[in-house]
This record gives structure tokens, sequence and C-alpha cells, in this order.
């Protein structure tokens, strides 16, 4: 059929083939956005979504870049609208997503490993833990901000790294507007409310402004969501022989 769907399965079939595997998996910036447009091509499918703490998540952020655009704010809106899928997603397709945090997957890799096999129907393996099939990540090293790891390690020492990162305002900031999900996914707040001035420098400035850039981002990120969902038609077309082209 002269589908995206059938066209990226024969792209990613052809790689899998060549790389000596029976199944392949994608692993892209938003997929959950398109999560239905996932199950209407595929419908045996599995989602596996990783959450983060929203203030490591973004401390990571400014570790590895330095700045963002958009500020807090931004980076909010988006790690905003990645939960919200998590959470729709796993209501309308339980048996069908899966919501993984970062954390429990660094702390308890093996725990995390045996049920993400469950999931998606794969026999667990010691081997999986010493990543000795993926000899490229291994050679590597992990792709942390805050610089090389030993090769082939799993480590927690990125959890809480935001108190090193992100100045108190910026906290404050993520810690008011995710206090819920923030809550149903187990993130504990870290700073206390002030008085007096600082108080009135937060709800008078900081918190408008920075609800200001993430609301813009949100609109601007609806506007590319609509805009992918009509998408051009396309045909397969028989080149002919090598000697043809």
């Amino acid at each position: 059929p002269a589908t995206y769907g059938h066209l990226y399965e024969v792209i990613q079939g052809q790689q899998a083939a060549a790389e000596g595997k029976s199944r392949w998996g994608d692993k892209s910036l938003m997929n959950e956005r398109y999560a239905d447009r996932i199950f209407q091509s595929f419908p045996d499918a599995r989602i596996i979504h990783m959450i983060r703490d929203p203030r490591d998540r973004y401390a990571s952020v400014l570790a590895r870049w330095k700045s963002r655009r958009g500020g807090v704010g931004a980076g909010m809106g988006e790690w905003f609208e990645s939960v919200q899928y998590a959470e729709s997603n796993l209501v309308h397709r339980p048996e069908q997503c899966i919501v993984m945090r970062y954390e429990d997957l660094v702390a308890e890799p093996e725990a995390a490993m045996r049920r993400i096999c469950d999931f998606i129907g794969e026999p667990f393996a010691e081997e999986m833990m010493t990543m000795s099939g993926a000899e490229r990540f291994r050679q590597e090293g992990a792709n942390s901000s805050y610089g090389r790891r030993p090769m082939g390690a799993i480590s927690t020492s990125s959890i809480g790294k935001y108190t090193n990162v992100l100045s108190t305002k910026q906290v404050r900031y993520i810690e008011k507007l995710a206090r819920n999900e923030m809550q149903r996914h187990r993130y504990e707040a870290s700073v206390q409310g002030t008085g007096g001035f600082d108080a009135l420098l937060f709800y008078g400035a900081v918190l408008p402004f920075e609800e200001l850039r993430r609301r813009a981002w949100q609109a601007r990120g609806a506007w590319h969501a609509a805009r992918a969902k009509s998408v051009p038609g396309y045909r397969f077309v028989d080149t002919g022989t090598a000697d043809d082209h």
C-alpha cells in the first residue's frame, strides 16, 4: 500500500535485516504526539514512554547547551506536553503503552528491563545488562550532559544535579507549575515557599513572564502538530534496472 506507514516499515525492515535482527524499534523526538497514527499503521506496536524529573531534565539542557531558547518557561512547555501525552496514551491504550521513569531505570536497571521485556513480549537476557550487543555505545560511553562516563556503566549520578545548575527561581517556577504532575510521578518538591519581597518578585515578575513564554511555546507546538496532520501523498515509482539510471 502507498502509505507512509508501509514506506517506514520497508526502510526499518531493511535496516533490521542488515543488522541480523528480527524486530525493529524507533526512538525519535515527540513520537508520543503521533501515537494514534503509529497504532493506525502498526496495530501491534508498543510505546515505551520515558519521563524524567522536570528539574533535572531542564538542568541537563542547560548543562549541554548553556542556554535554552524560551528559557525555563519553554522548557516546561515541552515537559508538560510530553507528560500529558504519556498519561493520555496510557489511559487509552494501557496494553500498548508503558511509562518508565528515567530514575527507576538507572537506579534498578535489571528490574526496569525485566518490566520492559514483559511488556514487549521478549525474554530477558543477562547480556542486556552488559550491553554486549551494542558495541558502538559501549565504545562511545554514556551520552551525558555532565561529561563522559565509564563505558557500559549505568549511573545514578545525574539524579538531583539540578541543585547545582538551576537557580532557586527556576526551581520554584518548575515546582509551582508542575506540582500535581510531579506528585503523580513521585517527584518531591525541594523549595519551600517564601514571603515578603521574594514572593512579590516571584509572583509579580518571574511567574507571569515564564508563563508567557511557556504558552507561546505551546502555541507554536500546537501549530506544528496541526501541520503534521496533513502530509502529502506519494507513490512508488518503478525505476527499472540499475542500467536505466
